[in-house]
Formats: structure tokens, C-alpha cells, sequence
């Protein structure tokens, strides 16, 4: 679980990689050798900044899953959703100097296992929210009682006492019933 690519709304690479040295945060790498590997192979060619991350272009058919970091700038708001929305649904969204309203366009124009705004990753953190993404991004949802649920056999059982008000309409109805009914259905 990493971001992916960092859609940037009326911003330029540049300024997004100037920010980026200012913050110099470290990053996790893979553990596993064949991982890292991967990873050096999608990076290659990207511009190194402090922490770690390696800013590449954004033409990666995979996602990346670690320390590169793919850049798409785009003119406006309704591009960005448009390229979300040409794509698989991702884990999640992150928003960052998103206004409300901003926030509320993204919201109705994609789809996600999660949108989270001025933070990344943490959401999974929350164990009473569920977790997990649609489509092919994963499926279910694996936190708390949602947890439990997906892995849970939920099922509805229906069973009626000797009294139960519903038995009076069980056929054979009497007149009684019939007329009832006739008025409750007015």
C-alpha cells in the first residue's frame, strides 16, 4: 500500500519536487530482494530527491508500490477526475489543499476503497473502518465489524410465533380478513 501517482492540479513537477526536498521524509523499501529489484527498474531514470523517493513520469502501466513516485500534471479539477475515473478504481484517493467543495467534486466523480484528504496511508490505521478497495484494486472490506462480516455467513432467518399478526392474511383468508385487508390497502 503506497501512493501512486500524484496528480498535480495547476501545479508543475518542479514545484512538487521542490516541496518534496523541503520535507525530505524518509521511505519505507521493499524487503524482499526481487521487490527492490522491481522497484530500481521502475525508477530508473527519475529524478532522486532526499528520503528516498524517486520522482519518474508517469507512463507506468503497473502501479509502483514504492519509493518512485509517478507525476501527472493536469490543467484543472474535472482532468483530474477524468483521468481517475479512465483508470481501475485505486485503494484510495488522497486529497491534498483540497477545498470542500473540490472535495465533494472528487467524491461524486470517482471511485474508491477510501478518500482521504490532507493525510496518505493512515486511514488503514483506523480498524473500525473498513478497509479495502473495488474492482481490481481488491475486494472486501477487512477491518473491525465490516471485517467480521466479510467473513461471516450473514444470512436472514423469518419465523413466526403461534400469535404472530402476519398469520392472520395465511390463506384460507375469512371474510373478515378479506375486508380488512381491502382497508388497509386503501
Amino acid at each position: 500500500m503506497a501512493p501512486d501517482t500524484v496528480l498535480l492540479v495547476g501545479h508543475t513537477a518542479e514545484a512538487f519536487a521542490a516541496a518534496c526536498r523541503a520535507a525530505a521524509v524518509p521511505v519505507e523499501t521493499a524487503v524482499a530482494p526481487a521487490q527492490r529489484a522491481r522497484q530500481a527498474v521502475l525508477a530508473a531514470g527519475g529524478e532522486a530527491l532526499p528520503g528516498g523517493i524517486v520522482l519518474v513520469a508517469d507512463d507506468s502501466a503497473e502501479e509502483l508500490f514504492g519509493p518512485a513516485l509517478a507525476l501527472r500534471a493536469v490543467p484543472d479539477l474535472a482532468a483530474a477526475i477524468g483521468w481517475v475515473r479512465a483508470r481501475p478504481a485505486p485503494l484510495a484517493l488522497y486529497l491534498f489543499g483540497a477545498s470542500r467543495a473540490e472535495a465533494a467534486a472528487v467524491a461524486a466523480g470517482t471511485r474508491a476503497g477510501a478518500l482521504v484528504e490532507e493525510r496518505c496511508v493512515e486511514h488503514a490505521a483506523f480498524t473500525a473502518l473498513p478497509f479495502g478497495g473495488v474492482g481490481a484494486s481488491g475486494f472486501g472490506r477487512y477491518h473491525g465489524r465490516a471485517g467480521f462480516e466479510s467473513f461471516s455467513d450473514l444470512r436472514g432467518r423469518v419465523r413466526h410465533g403461534p400469535f404472530a399478526l402476519a398469520r392472520m392474511f395465511d390463506p384460507p383468508r375469512s371474510a373478515r380478513v378479506r375486508k380488512l385487508a381491502r382497508q388497509l390497502l386503501r
